[in-house]
């Protein structure tokens, strides 16, 4: 992909290249934009433990949605 268009997924998974986006798009009459809202710790922790995450790693990625 870098070759053919010049973008490519960082490390941290956003593209490479300002302005550039990807993804995979649905779309239906009836749809709508929901949030999922705040995660309590315990679900946070959860989910690190899942990906292998320490603490500080775990509010890098998710401190912005947990309550």
């Amino acid at each position: 992909m870098e070759q053919r268009i010049g973008m490519k997924l960082t490390k941290a998974t956003p593209c490479g290249r300002p302005a550039s986006v990807c993804g995979w798009y649905f779309t239906h009459p009836a749809s709508n934009y929901f949030t999922l809202g705040r995660i309590d710790e315990d679900q946070a922790q959860d989910y690190a433990k899942r990906k292998g995450w320490d603490e500080r790693e775990m509010m890098k990625w998710l401190g912005v949605v947990m309550k």
